[in-house]
């Protein structure tokens, strides 16, 4: 289900996982309609092997992979607003 659409003045690259289909849709085609330039995965493994977003929106209960657990690892920085930090731990 990989979608990607451009258009955004920023051209931000998002990064759905979602391995329900019908919630993966709604978002993408939200975003795409946004401007976002989105892809759109159904697995964790999948996920890890997308190239890197500016922003990841990871469900966390996904078949392969617990969400929770392997956000952590997989995160780079994390970017609040304008202030930007190291990822914890």
């Amino acid at each position: 289900m990989s979608t990607q659409a451009g258009g955004g003045a920023e051209e931000t690259r998002v990064l759905v996982v979602e391995d329900d289909r019908g919630i993966a849709e709604s978002l993408v085609r939200g975003l795409r309609q946004a401007g976002y330039a989105v892809e759109g995965v159904r697995t964790g493994h999948a996920a890890l092997a997308a190239p890197s977003p500016d922003v990841v929106l990871l469900d966390l209960g996904l078949p392969d992979i617990d969400g929770g657990r392997g956000a952590p690892e997989a995160a780079g920085p994390v970017r609040c607003g304008d202030h930007r930090r190291d990822r914890p731990g």
